[in-house]
């Protein structure tokens, strides 16, 4: 999948066909929907509905439930996830805990395509939305230890991140706290001294 565009390949003649039947793959319904993870991943689900949430804007999220009740959830993107989801799907985070692990496909893969999107299945996580919590509810201590675990693992093999790197400035480290410090200087710092 490329830099996350899609033009062209939505409709008409050289629409994508499901991978598995060859028949058109429908993402946008339920009964596509369920079609396509019966298909590519094996699973039976019902009450599938659309949900909002996440961070990419460019998803379609839907949840649904099993046969034995458990619930799952579904992201469908024209963006390329591919290493986060690789990254996310490795053994070593598995073992460490902390990371959501993606449900993979019949034949292993961590995520499908069809109709152009990439599709990635996850078991469903109850409770509220961590942004909608605020920094009082986190526990700081643990998210730490998943960022330690993430970022100790090697680099996931034959899948590229969208970005190479981080993002450099040609501003000095004193330059760009400075510019930070003048942003929040009124009413804010006092708040952050109290959390830290």
């Amino acid at each position: 999948m490329g830099a996350g565009t899609n033009e062209g390949r939505r409709s008409g003649a050289g629409a994508p066909r499901d991978a598995l039947s060859g028949a058109r793959a429908d993402v946008s319904t339920p009964a596509g929907v369920a079609r396509l993870l019966r298909e590519q991943y094996d699973l039976d689900l019902t009450d599938l509905e659309r949900f909002e949430g996440g961070w990419d804007s460019a998803a379609t999220m839907w949840t649904g439930v099993d046969a034995g009740g458990a619930r799952y959830a579904l992201k469908i993107t024209s963006r390329d996830v591919q290493f986060g989801l690789s990254l996310a799907g490795s053994t070593g985070l598995a073992a460490a805990g902390g990371v959501l692990q993606p449900v993979p496909t019949r034949d292993g893969a961590l995520w499908a395509t069809a109709a152009g999107h990439l599709i990635t299945v996850s078991h469903w996580v109850d409770g509220a939305d961590a942004v909608d919590l605020g920094p009082d509810h986190v526990d700081w201590h643990e998210l730490g230890r998943v960022l330690r675990a993430v970022h100790d693992q090697p680099v996931p093999e034959g899948v590229r991140p969208q970005r190479g790197g981080i993002r450099r400035s040609s501003s000095s480290p004193r330059a760009l706290i400075d510019t930070v410090d003048r942003a929040y200087r009124h009413g804010v710092a006092p708040d952050l001294t109290r959390r830290w």
